[in-house]
């Protein structure tokens, strides 16, 4: 089952859990198309990133999309794409979490269900995860991962390189 992921806070582990072929969308490439779908369906005003994924998932085909409501623009995206709506809250208490454990089984339980209408088993196959790398940059230290960021990878890595430093992961925006 192929899965976009263009968000930080799509839940990536548990859609590998259930055998997703995660194709991570990076801004860089989002914004290298030359189709403007979006200008037909979103205001001018919404944010270029969210026209940018709209196009995307209109131009290719995905088995099952998650759009996380982190922002009004990717609501409007939700109404827009056919998904599922993944309700984050913004609050750290256990009401927060317990509500958003209720948004993680409404997407298994959706998930399950895209599954199921293809006709093919749930793999619960956790892939392995690679172990950070063990040398230490110049400064005695180690970034394993960077999650958020709204730089380009290769901006990143440039600066990170310069100055001794490995990445393991980049799974952001932009």
């Amino acid at each position: 089952m192929k899965i976009p992921v263009f968000c930080s806070l799509i839940p990536t582990e548990l859609l590998a859990f259930y055998g997703a072929e995660l194709v991570f969308l990076k801004g860089e490439e989002l914004f290298a198309g030359s189709d403007r779908h979006s200008q037909c369906s979103f205001h001018e005003n919404l944010c270029p990133y969210v026209k940018a994924i709209y196009d995307h998932l209109i131009e290719n085909k995905y088995d099952f999309i998650v759009i996380p409501a982190a922002c009004d623009a990717m609501k409007k995206l939700g109404s827009a794409v056919p998904g599922f709506l993944l309700d984050v809250p913004r609050a750290d208490c256990d009401a927060a979490r317990k509500y958003y454990a209720g948004q993680l089984n409404k997407l298994v339980v959706s998930l399950r269900g895209a599954v199921a209408t293809r006709q093919s088993p749930i793999n619960n196959y956790l892939p392995e995860i690679a172990s950070p790398p063990v040398e230490l940059g110049a400064h005695g230290s180690r970034i394993v991962g960077i999650i958020g960021s709204n730089v380009p990878d290769k901006t990143i890595q440039a600066i990170l390189s310069s100055e001794g430093f490995k990445i393991s992961y980049l799974n952001h925006c932009i």
